[in-house]
C-alpha cells in the first residue's frame, strides 16, 4: 500500500498506526524516512535497517538456517559500500559467493528481500517496510524496490510495504514498473466531507458517554463549518467563544480523512 496526499494531511500519523499494528502482530518493522541519496547511500540505509529487522526476527543465537543465509546476504549487500564491516557488526557469518554480490541494485535488493522473507517465514513471523517520503527515491531505487517486492509476492513470502508520499507517486511507480498498479493499492487522503467532520467531533462524545447538561444541536455556518449551540438558551459570550472554538476545530479536522 502506498498512501498519497499533500503535506500535512496525516500520512506519517497513519504510518505510525501501521507500526503499532505490526508490533501487535509481532512482525519486524523496517522504518525508513527517504531522503535523496545516491545508490551507495541507499544501500547503507537499507542495509542498516534490514540488519535491525534480522535481530527483531530472532536473536542471532537462535537463528535458523534461513536467517543465517539472510545475514550472509546482508553482509554481501553492504560490503560494497562498507568494506570495513561497519554495517555488519555482530553478524558472525561468512559471505556466500554469488549471493547479493552482482553490483546491480535491482538484482541485489531482490536477493536481499527474498532472503529476509525466507528468514521471517522460517521463524513464523513477517517484515513490514514503512517508508515515508517515498517520492524521494530515485528512479533506479524505486524500480529496484518494486521489483524486489514483486518477487517476494510471487514467492508468497511474509514481506509487505506501507509507504507514504505525494500525489505523483502512483504515476512514478507506474513508470518504474508497469505492474505497480496491480502490486499496490494507492489510497489518497485529503479533506473530510462535512458529514465525516461532524462525526469526528460528535462521535467521541457518544462513544465516551460524556454527560451533557444541555441539549446541543449541530448547525452549519455559511462557511460550511459545523458548530454546536444550545437549543434552550440564548448564547452567552462564553457560549459564543466555545462555538467559535468548535467551528475552528472542525475546520482543522476536515483536513484529514482516512484512506478509502
Amino acid at each position: 500500500m502506498v498512501i498519497t496526499g499533500l503535506r500535512g494531511v496525516g500520512k506519517t500519523v497513519l504510518l505510525n498506526e501501521f507500526r503499532g499494528c505490526a508490533s501487535v502482530a509481532d512482525w519486524a518493522v523496517v522504518e525508513m524516512e527517504i531522503s535523496k541519496h545516491d545508490d551507495a547511500a541507499f544501500r547503507r540505509v537499507l542495509g542498516r535497517e534490514v540488519r535491525k529487522a534480522l535481530f527483531e526476527i530472532s536473536p542471532s543465537t537462535r537463528w535458523k538456517d534461513k536467517a543465517r543465509r539472510a545475514a550472509s546476504a546482508l553482509k554481501a549487500f553492504t560490503v560494497q559500500v562498507s568494506p570495513e564491516g561497519g554495517l555488519t557488526g555482530g553478524l558472525d557469518v561468512d559471505q556466500l559467493e554469488g549471493l547479493v554480490d552482482s553490483g546491480m541494485l535491482d538484482a541485489d535488493v531482490t536477493d536481499l528481500l527474498v532472503a529476509l522473507g525466507e528468514a521471517a517465514a522460517d521463524h513464523e513471523t513477517g517484515v513490514v517496510f514503512l517508508m515515508d517520503e517515498i517520492q524521494f527515491l530515485s528512479t533506479t531505487q524505486l524500480e529496484a524496490f518494486i521489483a524486489a517486492l514483486h518477487r517476494t509476492v510471487q514467492r508468497s513470502l511474509p514481506i509487505t510495504l506501507v509507504a507514504a508520499g505525494l500525489p505523483q507517486i502512483p504515476e512514478l511507480a507506474g513508470e518504474a514498473k508497469s505492474y505497480s498498479e496491480r502490486l499496490f493499492k494507492f489510497p489518497s487522503i485529503g479533506q473530510l466531507s462535512d458529514v465525516d467532520a461532524e462525526r469526528a467531533l460528535a462521535g467521541p462524545v457518544v462513544t465516551q458517554r460524556i454527560p451533557r447538561k444541555r441539549s446541543l444541536r449541530w448547525k452549519t455556518s455559511s462557511m460550511g463549518a459545523f458548530s454546536a449551540f444550545d437549543s434552550t438558551e440564548r448564547p452567552t459570550s462564553s457560549a459564543r467563544t466555545s462555538e467559535l472554538w468548535l467551528s475552528s476545530a472542525v475546520n482543522r479536522s476536515k483536513r484529514v480523512r482516512s484512506p478509502g
